[in-house]
């Protein structure tokens, strides 16, 4: 039993003697074969829990937890960020499973605010807070420990080194070439610089009451090597997908969505540009090279690293490549 478990280590684990109940709420999150469990931790017969505990059931991928384990230790430097990350308390093993515990965080998916709110001064007011935040962590020095480095330690410092992957798929390796140079001069001081790597809405949390952002969680693909604008484009690319939905009431698929927002003039257009507007004028200083080359290496880096974490093409690398083509072969079309 969990509970038993963490009763008897609740010390080690998080300090102190341990509360006369715990209980503890398993759910699920993403696939049985590459996601974790989540468990809610009640303290005390309380109604909202006060901990999470994520767990690993596979060796191969106990690394995500390491990253956002070390991740969420990094936010804690920066006062900014702190009351809006969890607290990381204890990183740990137990036979085959690896697991962490942190501090749990209240409020409402932002996905939903969003969906559910006809206040579009509302819908800015939590948007331009996820791009301050996002600005936030980007700002953030780090150094990447050798212990928690996983796809960056596997790929050196080229996302791209992998190149016949994309060009056995038709991407033209002088496009390649280019981005992997850009890529490489990104950050003007040559600092490593904190991403969350998995950055969208859903991985966002508000207080509806009060208009405020409390809450950015899952970290597992945490880098200090990364492409930081990847958390900004990818925020924008699912944010089309919401606006997709929010306006014609019917689901799209990420990639129609995507080029229904980034490649048609309509009123998604001055939203999403204020908000990429937003992120450069706060975001620490590099090389920027226009939204066009942004959105491309994006997409590759994401592509690239489906394959690189998991082994194989995953559905999602399938998406992130189909908007990769799109963006290549439409650039003219792009609205920004």
């Amino acid at each position: 039993m969990i509970e038993s478990y963490l009763s008897e280590n609740w010390s080690a684990f998080v300090g102190g003697p341990p509360p006369g109940h715990i209980g503890v709420s398993l759910i699920s999150s993403c696939t049985d074969t590459f996601g974790n469990m989540v468990g809610l931790i009640f303290l005390d017969r309380a109604r909202r829990p006060e901990f999470i505990i994520k767990i690993c059931r596979n060796r191969a991928y106990a690394h995500k937890l390491e990253r956002e384990f070390w991740g969420l230790a990094a936010c804690q430097m920066t006062s900014a960020l702190k009351g809006r990350v969890p607290r990381p308390h204890h990183l740990g093993r137990s036979g085959d499973l690896t697991f962490v515990i942190q501090s749990a965080l209240h409020g409402t998916s932002m996905r939903d605010c969003l969906l559910s709110t006809k206040d579009d001064d509302e819908a800015m007011a939590y948007l331009n807070q996820a791009i301050d935040a996002l600005a936030e962590i980007h700002a953030t020095p780090v150094s990447e420990p050798e212990s928690v480095a996983g796809l960056h330690a596997r790929q050196g410092d080229d996302p791209f080194c992998d190149r016949d992957a994309l060009i056995r798929r038709g991407v033209p390796e002088r496009i390649i070439r280019n981005m992997a140079q850009r890529w490489g001069g990104q950050m003007t001081d040559g600092t490593n610089r904190l991403s969350h790597g998995d950055y969208w809405p859903n991985n966002l949390l508000v207080d509806k009451k009060k208009r405020r952002l409390t809450g950015v969680f899952d970290w597992e693909f945490a880098s200090g090597r990364g492409f930081a604008p990847t958390d900004l484009m990818w925020f924008l690319i699912n944010l089309s997908s919401i606006l997709y939905y929010k306006r014609f009431k019917q689901d799209l698929s990420m990639r129609d969505a995507y080029a229904w927002a980034f490649f048609n003039d309509g009123p998604h257009k001055r939203r999403i540009a204020s908000l990429y507007d937003r992120y450069m004028q706060n975001a620490p200083d590099f090389n920027a090279t226009g939204f066009a080359e942004l959105l491309e290496m994006t997409l590759a880096e994401l592509s690239i690293r489906e394959q690189a974490t998991y082994g194989k093409a995953r559905t999602m690398d399938d998406v992130c490549f189909g908007m990769l083509t799109h963006a290549l072969e439409n650039q003219k079309q792009l609205i920004f």
